[in-house]
């Protein structure tokens, strides 16, 4: 069967399903967020840039105390824009957290020309995300968990496309963050071993980075302290290079703020650490 054919036809998400295939999805993937945009300038300047936001279905316990080393679980989002199509892959952790996931596609101006929408302003996108685990990595899919939905989403025209360099971006109190891919992948906040909950908190975590308003946001908790360190974050890059951010971290009774809240890119931030935060 064509990917075009497989986005064509009907497919309802339906937890039951996934539950009963094998055990190893509680429920289905959620599409949460499609964006289209057009940016004027930058890299993709006249292209369609089609932002999907997934929120992974989380692993069963089950499927957390069969994995193995050579498990593969990956997420495969297919999305359409009128007679057009692109597919995106993304290896995915398999626990008990629903992981977020975002995804880039990248289409010709002339894709959505003909779609009876564009003059009101509006995209149909049709996305469709597949969820798979091969527990053994032998070929053979244990289970699968399936969504898809389409949707008329505004056709935003911003000036660029946000999406930061990969590396390191530091304030002025050496807090840093981590970007890879389109996602902030890790944080180390070392002014709060200065404050007075005397802890500077650090993990990796999967945040991605909407390209049209900038935003991304995570949790964390960091079990190597007692109690643990738990840690809460917003933030928005202005541009490649430089963003602000709201984090505040409580650990016991205490709770303090990062600050300042502008960061920017580093040079020379990820050697300084190694390139390696605690896990």
């Amino acid at each position: 069967m064509s990917v075009v054919a497989m986005i064509g036809a009907p497919m309802l998400a339906r937890p039951e399903h996934a539950e009963a295939a094998g055990g190893l999805f509680a429920g289905s993937p959620r599409v949460e967020t499609i964006r289209a945009l057009v940016p004027r300038k930058g890299r993709d300047a006249g292209r369609v840039v089609v932002w999907v936001r997934v929120d992974h279905a989380r692993g069963t316990r089950r499927a957390v105390a069969k994995e193995r080393p050579e498990t593969v679980h990956k997420g495969r989002v297919i999305a359409r824009i009128g007679g057009a199509t692109r597919v995106a892959m993304q290896r995915l952790d398999l626990d008990r957290r629903r992981a977020p996931g975002g995804y880039h596609f990248r289409f010709q101006r002339s894709s959505i020309r003909a779609t009876a929408a564009q003059a009101a302003r509006r995209v149909p996108v049709s996305v469709r995300v597949a969820q798979t685990v091969d527990l053994d990595s032998d070929g053979d899919t244990e289970d699968r968990a399936l969504t898809s939905t389409t949707r008329s989403v505004p056709l935003a025209r911003p000036e660029l496309s946000i999406e930061p360099r990969d590396g390191d971006y530091e304030n002025g109190a050496n807090d840093s963050l981590e970007v890879s891919a389109g996602y902030v992948t890790s944080f180390f906040f070392m002014s709060g071993t200065n404050s007075p909950c005397g802890i500077g908190p650090a993990n990796e975590v999967r945040a991605p980075i909407d390209p049209q308003t900038g935003d991304f946001s995570f949790t964390s908790t960091n079990p190597v302290t007692d109690p643990p360190a738990n840690t809460t974050a917003k933030g928005t890059f202005n541009d490649a290079t430089d963003l602000t951010l709201d984090a505040s971290i409580a650990f016991g009774g205490c709770t303090y703020d990062v600050s300042p809240t502008a960061f920017s890119f580093s040079l020379y931030g990820a050697s300084r650490f190694g390139g390696d935060l605690f896990r």
